[in-house]
């Protein structure tokens, strides 16, 4: 279109317009209007997108790319998109307000016009496949038909409500409005590659240099300071006069000061017939740091298949899969208590004489995927850095094909069923796993272990719990003091300078124990303190991180070890039981342990900020592991994924939310890989790319399931890869419980 300026351009004529039934005509040509007629067009949709406003448009903020934008962009294939443009590296954060000052560093981040932004945004929707009329603003008498609206036309835009009647907005009393402007290139005190921040009772101003070397100021300030022959600009001087910041010139801008309605508000309902709101249409809550940007994309992606689904069959109960979805409001990180004070009386004549404190606490902007220098949860410090890490696992391994043909010895007596076992192991996930029981990698297939006997008819269980027993005393040691002493050697800790000792393993028991078996084999100091996480099944190394991590925040000297073993090999079971069958199929043995220190005491590396537990309702059967005659019996019901599916993302969702985070902020997952099913349900709950879960496939296939020690052979790889945070580890065990841990 005329208009627009860049490599794509589809139009049709006036005629071709109103001709047409569209599969979906997108209102609103910013992010997330140009993302979701992106995704509808590459699903396969006839989509029009139309826009009110004359490109390039000029936006009061939204100059920063956060890394939860740029992740969003990759995923989609524009990830070339913040280089080709020449945004603006950001390397600091520079936070002042009440005579406090902090500099935190940036890692992803980048400072971008949202001029140039949207129209790379608009063309790679056409590229897509997308259509624009022929002029914009579209004519007003251009009427377009649609079997679905995507109302993306943003902060106060009204389509919603104006064309179906719908999702009027809340907006709190006291909320503030965003004002913003962009000065020249010779304004001193604010230099590129950093984003500096004034706070003040009245706002804060975000000022960053853009990719021309223009200053683009950014402002969120009380409406009630306005009025009077008070200007946005004279409260944007006042807050960074008083956070001791360089002053703006006086002159105003050559475009002037452009303002928003008020910034936060929230609707009943994010649809109505036939229509859809995505982006700041849908809701909005002030960001920081270009998480606004993050949150319309990553918004319109997950409502494409929605919308997509509403296109071949409307259902009025797709806004309610809408409304869950999420992507109503956006959720904000409060402003550091270490930088808010106490409201004060309004230096402005004629402004607001006090205010309101819950409107000082309610101060929000996002730090999301920044180091920070405040608690990523209020009361709860980020205790531990993870200094090393060691992995061990048995001499020996079997491939799956092999693990099957063995497998048969023990299912049935006259080896029938052979085909059906050989289907069922293929089927896990698992390609190698490493054994204790087995005495050679090669050769054939009975001489590679004698632990098990081949069954000798019905009722036939194997080695007694005993016998298992003593092979767990034996070989779960050594094991774990590889890993130990692997640990120990990756962090540079000796181990006379460990303080507290936290085991891990829920396959098997002895006493005294684990933890002293630790001792004498890595000769840490007999006053070290002891502490066992026993028999709590797949994630018990992300409970003994949680326990060390305490230790660690409670003690400036600590110096924590976590060496978690499993030998789940010793449990394979005899017989025909389809559970019991599974269990053989996955399981495997390994070890893997953490050193831990206060994080005041290292500066490199992941930092355990916060972890979480959820028990799920009506699960108590799905999942359990109990002391048999022949050793520990697992269930696994089918319905386990089923079980994740339904409840895990809700949960997850509002406890990374009331930390700080969303689910789209993770930039990485850690799951324990209960099995290709639970990946798979885990991952579609969330709303990630089946890639987003390759590491714990990976190690699924070349390890098996590991119980606890799997969870930290995961993280190693992501470590090993410089996966930066955040990061989300995730395991399943036993109630079924979900137990989590959030890295940053």
């Amino acid at each position: 279109m005329s208009d627009r300026r860049g490599a794509g351009t589809a139009a049709v004529s006036d005629g071709e317009l109103t001709a047409h039934v569209w599969d979906a005509v997108v209102v609103g040509a910013g992010p997330a209007g140009c993302m979701a007629a992106r995704e509808l067009a590459r699903g396969g949709a006839k989509v029009l997108l139309v826009e009110r406003q004359r490109f390039p448009r000029w936006k009061v903020c939204g100059a920063c790319l956060s890394p939860g934008t740029q992740a969003v962009l990759a995923d989609v294939g524009l990830g070339h998109l913040a280089d080709s443009l020449g945004a603006v590296p950001l390397r600091t954060l520079r936070l002042a307000g009440w005579s406090l000052r902090a500099e935190v560093p940036l890692r992803g981040s980048a400072a971008l016009s949202r001029a140039a932004l949207d129209q790379a945004l608009g063309d790679a929707a056409v590229e897509g496949g997308g259509t624009f009329p022929p002029s914009t603003p579209a004519p007003p008498s251009s009427i377009a038909r649609a079997r679905v609206v995507i109302a993306a036309d943003g902060l106060g835009g009204g389509f919603l409500a104006d064309a179906h009647g719908g999702g009027e907005a809340t907006v709190p009393p006291g909320g503030r409005i965003g004002f913003g402007a962009t000065y020249g290139r010779n304004v001193p005190g604010y230099e590129a590659g950093a984003i500096h921040m004034g706070v003040g009772d009245a706002g804060y101003v975000g000022l960053v240099r853009l990719e021309d070397g223009t200053l683009d100021v950014a402002s969120a300030i009380s409406a009630e300071l306005l009025g009077g022959g008070v200007r946005p600009e004279d409260v944007v001087g006042e807050i960074l006069a008083r956070a001791g910041m360089a002053p703006l010139p006086a002159h105003a801008p050559a475009a002037g000061w452009k303002g928003t309605p008020v910034l936060t508000r929230t609707l009943s309902t994010r649809g109505a017939n036939r229509l859809l709101a995505v982006g700041d249409a849908a809701g909005y809550v002030e960001p920081f740091t270009g998480e606004g940007i993050a949150w319309a994309l990553s918004g319109a992606r997950a409502l494409a298949p929605i919308a997509l689904r509403g296109i071949r069959s409307w259902d009025p109960r797709l806004v309610d899969d809408w409304d869950r979805a999420g992507y109503g409001r956006q959720s904000c990180r409060p402003l550091s208590g270490r930088c808010l004070g106490p409201p004060v009386a309004s230096p402005f004549p004629g402004g607001a004489s006090r205010l309101e404190s819950g409107a000082v606490r309610g101060e929000s902007i996002r730090t999301s995927r920044v180091p920070r220098t405040h608690d990523p949860v209020p009361g709860i410090p980020m205790s531990m850095f993870i200094a090393g890490v060691g992995l061990a696992v048995p001499e020996h391994s079997i491939t799956q094909s092999d693990s099957a043909a063995m497998g048969v010895t023990f299912a049935t007596a006259d080896g029938s069923r052979a085909r059906t076992l050989q289907a069922l192991y293929r089927r896990s996930g698992v390609t190698k796993r490493h054994s204790v029981v087995l005495d050679a990698s090669e050769g054939p297939i009975e001489a590679r272990q004698s632990f098990y006997p081949p069954v000798v008819g019905v009722g036939d269980g194997g080695p007694t719990t005993e016998v298992r027993m003593r092979a767990f005393h034996e070989k779960a040691p050594p094991l774990m003091a590889t890993a130990g002493r692997r640990a120990l050697d990756d962090a540079a800790v000796s181990p006379d300078e460990i303080t507290h000792l936290v085991t891990v393993s829920c396959t098997g028991f002895f006493a005294p124990g684990l933890d002293a078996a630790l001792i004498h084999a890595l000769d840490l100091q007999k006053t070290v303190q002891r502490t066992h996480v026993g028999f709590m099944g797949c994630h018990g190394a992300l409970n003994g991180l949680r326990v060390a991590s305490a230790f660690a925040g409670a003690d400036p000297d600590a110096r924590v070890l976590v060496c978690s073993v499993e030998l789940c090999t010793l449990h394979l079971a005899y017989g025909w039981d389809p559970e019991q069958l599974v269990a053989n199929a996955l399981f495997a043995d390994g070890a893997a342990a953490v050193v831990g220190v206060p994080a005041k005491a290292h500066h490199v590396g992941w930092k355990v900020a916060a972890s979480g537990t959820m028990l799920l309702p009506d699960s108590s059967d799905a999942m359990t592991w109990r002391i048999g005659d022949h050793g520990f019996r697992m269930t696994l019901s089918a319905d386990v994924p089923d079980l994740i599916q339904a409840h895990v993302a809700d949960w997850l969702g509002t406890w990374l939310e009331a930390r700080g985070f969303s689910l789209e902020d993770v930039r990485h997952w850690a799951v324990h890989p209960g099995g290709p099913r639970v990946l798979t349900a885990f991952g579609q709950s969330i709303g990630v790319p089946k890639s987003a879960l390759d590491h714990s496939r990976e190690v699924l296939s070349n390890y098996g399931n590991m119980s606890s020690a799997t969870i930290l052979f995961i993280l190693d790889r992501l470590r090993a890869a410089g996966a930066e945070g955040p990061c989300v580890a995730v395991a399943f065990g036993p109630g079924l419980v979900v137990e989590v841990a959030l890295l940053v």
